[in-house]
């Protein structure tokens, strides 16, 4: 009932049952952060260890892998001495739809409700927000 509510409140809607699961894939996600971070280096070493993609973020690199290769890669980018911020497998979306004003104020209120709902989990969506516009909300 919290979940329904948190849609529901937010003008959002509740599907059946993994009925988006097909929009999503299972990945390998690592975020590398450091200002000593050789870009080639790191981009020949991590695609050398398995990983798909290697791209820059405004807080680091992110390297994504299959779930296969996750461990390796990781690892392997340990072993480089790279620092880490973060690796966790996930769900990635094939595609990412933009949102902003209103329509962004109420999604980032529902996720946030339901990342504090004791019965959910993990959060997933392919909402993509731009910096400026989670500036404009949050500060």
């Amino acid at each position: 009932s919290e979940v329904r509510h948190a849609f529901s409140s937010c003008n959002g809607n509740l599907g059946t049952n993994g009925c988006v699961g097909y929009m999503f894939h299972r990945k390998g996600v690592i975020l590398v952060v450091g200002e000593e971070v050789d870009e080639d280096e790191l981009m020949l070493t991590a695609l050398d260890l398995g990983a798909e993609d290697v791209s820059q973020e405004s807080e680091g690199w992110e390297v994504l892998t299959d779930q296969e290769s996750f461990e390796t890669v990781r690892n392997g980018l340990q072993v480089m001495g790279l620092e880490l911020e973060s690796a966790e497998l996930t769900f990635v979306p094939d595609n990412t739809q933009a949102i902003d004003g209103a329509q962004a104020e109420l999604f980032l209120r529902m996720v946030e409700t339901l990342e504090e709902c004791d019965d959910v989990q993990g959060v997933h969506h392919n909402a993509e927000i731009s910096d400026e516009e989670l500036a404009r909300i949050v500060g």
